[in-house]
């Protein structure tokens, strides 16, 4: 009786154990999440230097006419610095390794296509000349000196912008709501500021169509409160 009773505390310490571990484990990305990351963070410097190799691209006259007919509208600077905010949402909510993961994939899966797209045709967007005279048009200077007016098509901004949301309403559908309705002013914006082509924005929001049904289509439900 003495030696089942030991044995039984063992085995009720034993399954413990092996059940925080494994909740530690979900908790606490492993390599792979790291090593997709550190490729995720090293595309950002490639992006700039494809901008830098892009200057001269050809514009598009048609696409430049309806951009024309766009009011332009410095108050959206604001809403276009939205994007950095929707890149973390997915990985707040569900800050577990099988979620991170298929986010991670399809952000580089957009940077992956956009690249290619960025190398073989580049365009240019003929963006006005800025002066500052007030807060919202100081920030939009910010934008177009961080930021080149080429490599528009697809919209990065857009496509990663809407993957975030789409990913958001997988895990949570109160996040997903607050994701969709930012990631809708993120695409406004980039026509109110002048930085993309409305076919840019088309295609930016395809192309995280496609990264949903790659990638994220069968996110799991995350039912702990939203943490955004």
């Amino acid at each position: 009786p003495i030696s089942g009773m030991i044995l039984s505390r063992m085995n009720s310490s034993m399954a413990t154990t092996i059940a925080r571990a494994r909740e530690i484990r979900r908790l606490v990305p492993d390599q792979r999440v790291l090593f997709f990351a550190t490729i995720l963070l090293a595309s950002l410097p490639f992006y700039m230097l494809l901008n830098v190799l892009s200057h001269g691209a050809p514009t598009a006259p048609f696409l430049s006419s309806l951009a024309a007919e766009i009011p332009l509208s410095p108050v959206w600077s604001l809403a276009y610095y939205m994007t950095f905010f929707l890149y973390f949402l997915p990985l707040a909510v569900g800050w577990r390794t099988r979620t991170l993961l298929p986010v991670i994939h399809a952000y580089l899966f957009l940077n992956l296509v956009s690249f290619v797209v960025f190398i073989f045709y580049p365009f240019s967007y003929p963006r006005p000349q800025i002066v500052p005279a007030d807060f919202t048009s100081w920030v939009l200077a910010l934008i177009y000196m961080a930021d080149a007016p080429h490599n528009t098509f697809p919209s990065l901004h857009v496509s990663m912008a809407l993957t975030a949301a789409f990913a958001s309403w997988r895990l949570h559908r109160t996040a997903g709501i607050v994701g969709l309705i930012a990631a809708s002013a993120v695409a406004a914006s980039t026509l109110l500021v002048k930085q993309h082509y409305v076919m840019d924005v088309i295609a930016g929001a395809g192309l995280a169509g496609v990264a949903y049904l790659l990638f994220l289509h069968r996110l799991p439900r995350v039912d702990a409160p939203c943490r955004y």
